[in-house]
């Protein structure tokens, strides 16, 4: 017989189960950042246990049980985007999607390649692939993945946007290889890169990314990493401790720095690791919409690698406005239009960013050759 009573909730003992078991992906950081949220400061020297305990008995809306469930799942959902500029005059959709049924041909039934109907100026592709983590169980060692890809034709170049992985850029690089082959061409890539650009520089690239999203204002910044071109002796292991007010004499020991809070660009430490030359490589802000629907986006951009200033990535999550004029503790990931959007806003501001800051340097050289 149907029981009509359906249970439509989450127990306090299923959301304990979600946040003990998924140790790797909820750790005790976490957790004390999600009550933080809540405007509750728990010990950092309570347990494991503890935190999930406490948390999981607080109330959770869909959208907060939503983002946990978000949060142990498997970290592809957490996976950054990058982009690449592709100089390529006079390329048509027909010749990429040439470019990618090569590439299928090549890899053969290793991989399954799919180009579904998408519009004007735009090639989707979906690659399905395997790849193999021997430090994983056994039963785990091998992740069925997949990278969606997005050529999009514009103003003679082809602009391609893709997952942060290096898998994902070996697939771009192969069909590029096949485009270029069609074409008996050669093309020029590009994309956001702050190598050449002095320290102080690198940080304002950040600032300016920040404060000049079309559309949006900054509310906080919540995390920074930042690094030292100075050779170093002593180096922060896994880049996620926090070093609260490292002293001046140890400054010139520490290579990389990562801090987490809120406001943190007012913050003494960074302050301090500014003066002494450290210059950001990662940072999370805050902004708030500034037009309809009025949500609050939660903006993640970095360097893969953050010394060199290479490997530009992002990841954006979003709070939505509800009808009480509310936002739920926690963000999550956007809908697939609704990233775009935000995607294609970091990369033209990326780019006049960058542009602007090339100018000013190139300004200022002139001027100190003067």
């Amino acid at each position: 017989m149907s029981n009509g009573n359906l249970r439509l909730f989450a127990t306090d003992k299923d959301l304990f189960d979600l946040l003990i078991a998924p140790r790797q992906k909820i750790t005790e950081r976490i957790m004390l950042e999600l009550a933080r949220d809540r405007r509750i400061f728990c010990s950092s020297r309570a347990s494991r246990h503890e935190l999930a305990d406490y948390i999981s008995s607080l109330p959770h809306d869909f959208q907060d049980v939503a983002g946990l469930i978000e949060k142990g799942e498997a970290s592809t959902r957490n996976e950054r985007t990058t982009f690449v500029t592709v100089e390529a005059e006079g390329i048509s959709e027909a010749d990429i999607r040439a470019a990618l049924n090569a590439y299928k041909t090549s890899v053969g039934t290793s991989e399954r390649v799919t180009a579904p109907p998408s519009g004007a100026g735009v090639v989707l592709a979906n690659i399905e692939y395997s790849e193999f983590d021997y430090s994983r169980t056994h039963l785990l060692q091998r992740q069925n993945k997949s990278a969606g890809i997005e050529f999009r034709l514009e103003d003679g170049q082809v602009r391609v946007r893709l997952p942060s992985t290096e898998r994902a850029q070996e697939i771009v690089a192969a069909i590029v290889f096949e485009l270029e082959r069609n074409k008996r061409s050669t093309f020029a890539r590009s994309g956001i890169s702050v190598s050449h650009l002095k320290p102080e520089l690198r940080s304002r690239f950040f600032l300016n990314l920040m404060r000049r999203m079309d559309g949006y204002r900054a509310d906080t910044v919540t995390r920074l990493k930042v690094s030292s071109s100075n050779s170093s002796e002593i180096e922060d292991a896994d880049g996620e401790d926090v070093i609260d007010g490292a002293s001046a004499e140890m400054l010139h020991l520490v290579k990389n720095v990562a801090l987490t809070g809120q406001n943190l660009l007012a913050s003494a430490e960074y302050r301090q690791l500014a003066e002494s030359g450290f210059f950001i490589t990662s940072m999370t802000w805050r902004a708030s919409q500034q037009v309809a629907p009025h949500d609050k986006i939660q903006f993640d951009v970095s360097f893969e690698d953050g010394e060199a200033g290479t490997g530009f990535r992002y990841l954006v999550r979003v709070a939505q406005k509800s009808t009480r004029d509310t936002y739920p503790q926690s963000f999550r990931l956007p809908t697939d239009a609704r990233k775009k959007e935000l995607f294609q806003t970091i990369e033209q501001t990326a780019h006049a960013a960058l542009a602007e800051l090339e100018t000013a340097a190139a300004v200022a050289g002139a001027g100190s050759d003067a």
